[in-house]
């Protein structure tokens, strides 16, 4: 056999053109699988009336943190989002749910920057089933054309405190887990001193395009 798998008999006979494509077929095949990035899917389970233009989508999102370290999942909350850069948070509202002894929470940021938060330990996968997000639809566009950004962060923080430091505990998520958003309980919520937006920052931002699927 050849260095890269091929037959030597099968080298010596081919063509120089034949060479090449056999050369590049088994790079290909030798190649890792590419896991540079954890998966992010959603999938619309269904759709409840806003005030017009509003659409309300429920989603079933699926984020998966395959690196050796924790991560924040950013979620929009609105579509399309807000590009204000000004724009900071000033309130967070609270779900958490206890499932199998490990407890899950996800907090809601409002304000102009704001949207779903989560932290995901290393190796955990985490699906947030109907998930709401505020379609601000503009016909003749329809949910299948809707795509938008999961933001995946080393760090975040909101006015220099740790976003982590905003939650009534360690929110970090570990292991496989699965939350209904429309049953969990709120068990906080927090305004920022005097209602004023503060700015959030995330460091080491990994964007993550997600296009709404059907389940």
């Amino acid at each position: 056999m050849h260095g890269l798998g091929i037959p030597r008999q099968w080298w010596r006979r081919a063509t120089p053109l034949a060479r090449l494509v056999l050369l590049a077929v088994a790079v290909c095949a030798a190649a890792p699988a590419d896991t540079a990035g954890p998966p992010v899917r959603a999938f619309l389970v269904g759709e409840r009336p806003g005030r017009p233009p509003l659409t309300r989508l429920l989603v079933d999102l699926t984020i998966a943190n395959t690196g050796g370290a924790p991560l924040w999942a950013l979620i929009p909350a609105n579509l399309p989002p807000l590009t204000d850069a000004a724009g900071g948070v000033n309130y967070l509202e609270q779900q958490t749910a206890t499932i199998d002894g490990g407890r899950i929470t996800v907090g809601r940021l409002l304000g102009r920057a704001g949207g779903y938060a989560l932290r995901l330990a290393p190796g955990a996968r985490v699906t947030l089933r109907q998930l709401e997000i505020g379609w601000w639809r503009e016909p003749p566009a329809t949910p299948r054309d809707i795509a938008f950004e999961v933001r995946l962060a080393g760090e975040v923080t909101i006015d220099g405190q740790p976003l982590a430091s905003w939650f009534d505990g360690e929110p970090t998520i570990a292991g496989a887990a699965e939350i209904d958003m429309r049953a969990a309980p709120h068990t906080l919520s927090r305004t920022a001193p005097g209602g004023r937006e503060l700015p959030i920052v995330a460091s080491d931002v990994e964007p993550v395009l997600v296009r709404l699927a059907s389940p």
